[in-house]
């Protein structure tokens, strides 16, 4: 294991796989330009419902959550909506919450009892919960 790791400090350019272009990142957003962020629709304790939506493309709201009642426990601020960035539409920022779900909402009677279950989630997937 030494004589490997000495090799590659020898030659970085081995830790490289064939083929693989680096790119540098890209420089962080100006501060000093104002950019309006969302405003977030929802509070912590509010009752929110996920959408039930048929993304032909890339989403992160999984199938066994569509539909199901929780309950907004974190709000995390504005993030990349990742259903557009990774399309190359644009990062298009939203809130993102952090909604706990009852395991019975999401699985039924076959779940277990007292469980719950939390993912984070973009605006774009919840709604009010109807009361």
């Amino acid at each position: 294991l030494d004589d490997r790791t000495e090799y590659f400090r020898r030659h970085p350019e081995a830790t490289r796989p064939r083929g693989v272009v680096t790119t540098p990142m890209p420089e962080p957003p100006d501060e000093s330009v104002d950019s309006p962020l969302p405003a977030s629709q929802f509070a912590v304790g509010d009752a929110v419902t996920t959408r039930n939506i048929h993304s032909p493309g890339h989403t992160r709201l999984p199938r066994y959550a569509r539909g199901k009642r929780g309950i907004v426990q974190r709000l995390h601020g504005p993030q990349i909506f990742p259903d557009t960035n990774a399309l190359g539409l644009g990062e298009n920022p939203q809130p993102l919450y952090s909604v706990c779900f009852d395991a019975r909402e999401l699985w039924g009677d076959s779940a277990e009892p007292r469980q719950t279950v939390s993912l984070d989630l973009w605006e774009s997937y919840l709604e009010p919960a109807p009361v």
